[in-house]
């Protein structure tokens, strides 16, 4: 016969504060392995998101950079701006348009520099033709043309991206275009180097 008693395998025990410990931990790594997936999810659609709203950002401070502003109604003409320390002007034109690429003489106001925000009005009552461009609220530019009140005016041109577009360069840029059919007259609104 065999003195010893049989052998009963014993399972390794835990304290309490180890055993919460270890839950501890593995909460914290489940956690973080979870938010990171996440987080890059969430980075893709801040950046589609940033394109469908149209945040005005200047990554480049010595380009002049320019963005609509999403519409809120369908005469609504609003921009952001940023202006370089360079000369720039805003202008606004509504007679004497060109049949060819060249811009019409308007009214214009140099823009000062850093952000801005500009905005378009105009007003068409009986064949007289009302514009004005407002510079960070104030009225700065006024126009006024009379055309044949028979025309039909075609729709604007849809300008600008829905980015903020950088422009290095001595180019015009066209911010709004509306040519009426009657002939030589429309509006026009654009910002170009400023000429010393």
């Amino acid at each position: 016969m065999n003195s010893n008693p049989p052998t009963t395998r014993r399972w390794p025990q835990l304290g309490l504060r180890t055993l919460l410990l270890a839950v501890a931990v593995a909460g914290i790594w489940l956690a973080d392995f979870v938010n990171r997936r996440e987080i890059g999810r969430l980075e893709g659609k801040v950046k589609s998101q940033r394109t469908a709203a149209r945040v005005f950002e200047v990554k480049d401070s010595n380009a002049l950079v320019y963005l609509r502003v999403n519409p809120l109604r369908a005469d609504d003409y609003r921009w952001d701006i940023h202006v370089p320390s360079g000369q720039f002007r805003l202008v606004l034109a509504t007679k004497n348009f060109p049949n060819s690429n060249q811009l019409p003489p308007g009214e214009s106001i140099v823009l000062p520099a850093g952000r801005s925000r500009v905005v378009l009005d105009s007003q068409d009552v009986d064949g007289t033709l009302t514009a004005s461009a407002q510079l960070n609220g104030k009225t700065v530019l006024t126009a006024q043309q009379t055309y044949k009140a028979t025309a039909i005016p075609q729709r604007p041109e849809r300008l600008g991206s829905r980015e903020a577009t950088h422009e290095k360069g001595n180019r015009p840029v066209m911010l709004h275009r509306l040519r009426h059919p009657s002939g030589d007259t429309g509006l026009m609104l654009w910002i170009e180097p400023a000429v010393n």
